[in-house]
């Protein structure tokens, strides 16, 4: 299944591969792949990573 929605993602997967330019960078849960450091390196876009209080889904926002 491929999906671009990245909280979506951490919502129905148990594990994440993050591609870049068509080759495999990340390979894990979504609390390992979907980090900061990989977000920026994939996207060129600063995301801040949290667990949500009441779900307890792994999020990803844009850092403003």
């Amino acid at each position: 299944m491929a999906m671009h929605d990245l909280n979506q993602v951490s919502g129905v997967v148990d594990r994440v591969a993050l591609l870049v330019d068509g080759e495999l960078t990340a390979l894990g849960t979504p609390e390992q792949v979907l980090t900061p450091q990989n977000i920026k390196a994939a996207y060129q876009t600063e995301v801040i990573a949290f667990t949500h209080p009441q779900t307890g889904q792994h999020m990803v926002v844009p850092k403003e």
